[in-house]
């Protein structure tokens, strides 16, 4: 599965060919792969016609160059992709009750069950920095530092309400 401007696009085998399909338009495309390109149609309940796929080599990401039918000789390359991360989900006990994690690439969303309290945010390397929101209006910041192996975390946190300019610490590990 990809990321892409159209949706989440995922591929198939079906016998010689790939078969790629999206949400936009119910869009699909049917192609040969050779080496680290696809070469094929596509179609959308919209239109269709070309369209070439070149995948890095590790087929982590790719970019697109495709053609409308009724114009065949303009190549459009505003289409590219990343293959969706695994999910790395994790339990941590906090002060706040076990807070459940999914890590998916850099992106990080957790909840724990204080007023149905739930966290966004970016993770790069170890270090995390988000926004925390409750279900009793309670939002703010949130900075985090995992440990090496992720079994635990420190960081602190404001509240846009009451303290904006106070950090708050707080801390958890995996739940055990």
């Amino acid at each position: 599965m990809y990321y892409t401007e159209y949706g989440v696009l995922t591929f198939k085998p079906k016998g010689a060919q790939i078969v790629g399909t999206y949400p936009h338009e119910n869009g699909k495309i049917i192609g040969k792969l050779k080496g680290n390109e696809l070469k094929g149609r596509w179609r959308q309940s919209d239109g269709g016609g070309a369209i070439v796929i070149t995948f890095s080599p590790d087929f982590s990401t790719f970019n697109v160059r495709y053609n409308h039918t009724e114009s065949p000789d303009r190549w459009a390359t505003d289409w590219s992709g990343m293959r969706k991360p695994d999910v790395q989900a994790r339990e941590y006990t906090t002060l706040w009750g076990v807070m459940k994690c999914d890590f998916e690439g850099e992106q990080v969303a957790c909840k724990y069950p204080w007023f149905n309290g739930k966290i966004l945010g970016e993770l790069k390397g170890r270090a995390f920095t988000g926004l925390w929101l409750q279900a009793n209006g309670g939002v703010g910041n949130l900075r985090m530092t995992f440990a090496e192996d992720f079994s635990n975390f420190t960081g602190t946190y404001n509240d846009f309400n009451f303290h904006p300019d106070k950090w708050i610490e707080w801390s958890g590990a995996i739940k055990k």
